[in-house]
């Protein structure tokens, strides 16, 4: 039977344990261990993620809405035969699941982890507890549980609680993690796409960052960069002078090239010279100096520049042939006015 995409029954199995083996391997939860619920909440938030990324949103303005939504998806891609939550007669914090397999416990993406009951959970049940922390501040504590192997369902009987401190702190934490991750990655995925050179250097003159645009003109992998002196990238003769403004600003806070745009020779892993344009700053982070410049190949600048100068000079040239050849000719115009002048007296 085809899905609503056009997709198969299998393939959009697959997806789902396409999705789970994905999540699994970012959070290395077979290093961690199985009996580790915060990080299969993790794997949780990681799912949620990677399904966002897709277009998919679960969250609803009630928790069993939102519960509903998670197996409604699960549902439509295959895991399950029908899966829902409802809440029961009694007390509106009772609720009660019913899941209808579709699939055997031992596929790949059905994971090795014991909920409270010491029974097997369904995966999506760790989905389930990451986007009731996360949006209601809410976990489930699980009452009962019936499963019947031989039909492949299974019942349970959970309360929804007001999840720990502990729970909500760990959900917080990993909510800020993702977040600085997230920055991190945006942070050097426009460092690496910079046409110009960025390079950052500690205190001590040492490389701490190299991005791909430094790479191409400057001919060090990053690998090979991170560490090196940043001198390094000085023709010889001035690496003395270098290292002595350097320190120099270190210990006193000046310089005369922060803030500035200057033009130096710069030295290529090759041993090649070339004319760079580089603007040089300083801040203090964590009490040390960090010293971060933004690097430009301006070779072909300069021979653009060389290129007119001799043009200017070719025409500055042939201006002054023009300007000694109209002289020429003016003299010479002069000297037929006056022949034709005697010319004229004679004949008068």
């Amino acid at each position: 039977m085809e899905g609503r995409a056009g997709l198969s029954r299998e393939e959009r199995l697959n997806r789902v344990i396409s999705l789970w083996s994905r999540a699994l391997s970012e959070c290395v939860v077979s290093v961690v261990g199985k009996k580790a619920p915060y990080i299969w909440k993790e794997v949780g938030r990681v799912a949620v993620e990677r399904l966002r990324e897709e277009g998919v949103e679960f969250f609803r303005d009630d928790p069993v809405d939102t519960i509903n939504s998670i197996y409604s998806y699960f549902t439509d891609n295959g895991y399950f035969k029908e899966a829902r939550a409802q809440r029961t007669g009694s007390g509106p914090d009772t609720i009660e699941i019913y899941e209808k397999w579709s699939v055997d416990f031992d596929r790949c993406c059905y994971p090795p982890y014991e909920d409270d009951l010491s029974a097997h959970a369904c995966f999506c049940h760790h989905i389930i507890r990451y986007a009731l922390n996360s949006k209601f501040s809410l976990d489930l504590k699980f009452l009962s549980t019936d499963t019947r192997e031989e039909a492949g369902e299974v019942f349970i009987k959970a309360l929804l609680v007001q999840a720990s401190d502990r729970v909500l702190e760990s959900t917080r934490l990993l909510n800020e993690l993702n977040r600085f991750e997230k920055s991190v990655e945006d942070f050097s995925r426009a460092i690496d796409m910079s046409l110009d050179g960025i390079v950052s250097a500690d205190e001590s003159g040492r490389v701490i960052l190299w991005n791909l645009a430094a790479e191409r003109i400057m001919g060090y992998s990053q690998k090979e960069a991170m560490g090196l002196p940043i001198e390094t990238i000085v023709p010889p003769e001035y690496r003395e002078r270098h290292r002595e403004g350097f320190k120099r600003f270190v210990s006193t806070g000046h310089g005369a090239l922060i803030g500035k745009v200057t033009e130096f020779e710069g030295l290529r892993k090759d041993g090649t010279r070339f004319p760079l344009e580089m603007s040089l700053t300083a801040e203090k982070s964590d009490g040390r100096w960090v010293f971060t410049s933004v690097i430009r190949d301006i070779s072909y600048r300069k021979n653009l520049e060389d290129r007119l100068r001799e043009k200017l000079c070719e025409m500055e040239r042939l201006n002054k042939l023009m300007v000694g050849r109209e002289l020429k000719m003016e003299e010479l115009r002069a000297e037929i006015r006056t022949l034709r002048s005697k010319v004229a007296v004679q004949n008068g």
